[in-house]
């Protein structure tokens, strides 16, 4: 498949870099020669320095030959006015937009007579992974995967978990009605997958796969619980932040939530836009601030301002404050992303993968339903509906050829998710999550697509 990518920053290499993993003709558009010069030296793809809305680098990058064009630069404009110019090129391909006003959000989709098949906005997503961080507080990533019928969730291990220092196979045979699996586990800084004799220990961050229905007990054969936050604290009245508050506003249950915001004019919009919450005009930084949003009393505090140094900081400081409070801190540059263990910060939010992750199904054959990154892309969580001319189709796990680095989390047949077994088949129909480790994925790729499209 032929793909252009608009915009070489950390989101655009994110999609060059998967792309060219699973032998796609990528070309990758930026101004920045710097920018193309890097991805191009790693990557087995085509790079041109140009303007992403110029026709004749759209021309050039072959725009008409193009199965697909993602735009991905650091303006709304240009990604917009790009796919608009490839349209009038006579371009068949379908597009993809990454768009953060809010006011471009409507009217550029495709079926409305705009440019844009697909639209995604970051804010969105982050906010999106924000709320589902809250509703299990004690866990340090949650994921709802397989339509929300199942759920995926990261565990820091204490040294009352009761599991700890057995086997993993002794939890299914334990707990024969439960269906839940750890797929993965992080050990002095390295992600595995998991196999059957592994131990857990304290100190270990572990992956689990389960229903939704078994969520709770799972959490608790775990030592967590899984109650949702009820008291919130959000430093940043930005663009994520207010979107964070809207979604809570949606939910059924009521969480009271107080917003820091340094910037004063910031600060008075969102007491307009935002009626029904409590705006300080402050820094989070400040310990008298901090107070006067009731950290004491606060369940968790989410730094979502938009600089990465100080969402850690106000984090941190918000943790020694409160040791029982969750800090979750908004990170966009991956260098900072080892500090959050090192601050005691219990999780962190990436708007990179999260847009990456919310772009890739659109791109990938169409049997992936969804993709999600685990840590610094050290795996993935693929979601895929089993097909009728898969090399997987009508096998057993055991039997499936699933390389080591590959365990299935959930699988769901029909609207029930079953527990997993070595001899469970997995037919047409059928919707699989699989956790795979990053180099294990383009075999599991090619083990899902249809037999006359296996390598």
């Amino acid at each position: 498949m032929k793909t252009i990518v608009l915009g070489a920053g950390q989101v655009g290499e994110q999609i060059c870099r998967y792309l060219s993993r699973e032998d796609c003709d990528v070309t990758v558009v930026d101004t920045n020669y710097n920018f193309v010069r890097r991805i191009s030296e790693h990557l087995n793809l085509t790079g041109i320095v140009g303007h992403a809305a110029d026709p004749s680098v759209l021309k050039n990058a072959g725009v008409n030959q193009a199965h697909l064009l993602v735009a991905v630069t650091s303006s709304d404009e240009t990604n917009i006015v790009a796919c608009l110019v490839a349209r009038n090129l006579g371009s068949g391909a379908r597009t993809i937009a990454r768009l953060r006003n809010q006011n471009f959000l409507e009217g550029v989709m495709q079926e409305h007579g705009g440019p844009i098949d697909t639209v995604i906005n970051p804010e969105r997503e982050v906010a999106e992974a924000a709320v589902r961080l809250l509703d299990s507080p004690s866990l340090f990533d949650r994921r709802n995967i397989l339509g929300n019928s199942a759920v995926l969730a990261g565990i820091r291990l204490s040294k009352n978990c009761p599991l700890l220092n057995t086997p993993l196979r002794q939890m299914s045979e334990l707990f024969t009605d439960l269906a839940a699996v750890v797929v993965g586990y992080r050990r002095s800084g390295s992600l595995v997958a998991a196999a059957s004799d592994d131990q857990l220990f304290a100190g270990d961050e572990v992956y689990v796969c389960m229903g939704k229905d078994d969520l709770e007990r799972t959490l608790h054969l775990f030592g967590k619980e899984s109650v949702p936050c009820s008291r919130l604290i959000i430093v940043g009245a930005g663009k994520v932040g207010i979107e964070i508050s809207t979604l809570l506003d949606r939910q059924s249950r009521r969480t009271s939530v107080k917003f820091i915001e340094i910037d004063r004019k910031r600060a008075e919009f969102a007491a307009e836009f935002l009626e029904r919450r409590v705006i300080l005009n402050g820094d989070g930084l400040n310990r008298e601030i901090l107070e006067e949003a009731g950290i004491n009393a606060a369940d968790a505090i989410l730094a979502v301002t938009q600089d990465d140094k100080t969402n850690l900081l106000v984090a941190t400081r918000a943790k020694r404050l409160s040791e029982s409070l969750t800090a979750v801190s908004l990170v966009n540059e991956p260098f900072l992303a080892p500090l959050i263990d090192q601050l005691s910060i219990d999780s962190m939010i990436d708007p990179r993968d999260t847009t990456v992750s919310s772009i890739l199904p659109h791109i990938r054959m169409k049997q992936i339903t969804r993709v999600g990154f685990i840590g610094d892309s050290e795996a993935e969580l693929v979601e895929a509906t089993i097909g009728a001319g898969s090399r997987i189709s009508g096998k057993t796990i055991k039997n499936a050829g699933l390389t080591e680095g590959v365990m299935v989390g959930a699988v769901r047949k029909g609207d029930q998710v079953v527990k997993i077994q070595p001899d469970t088949r997995m037919r047409e129909g059928d919707s699989v999550a699989f956790f795979a480790l990053a180099g294990d994925v383009p075999e599991l790729l090619n083990l899902l697509r249809p037999d006359e499209q296996s390598n």
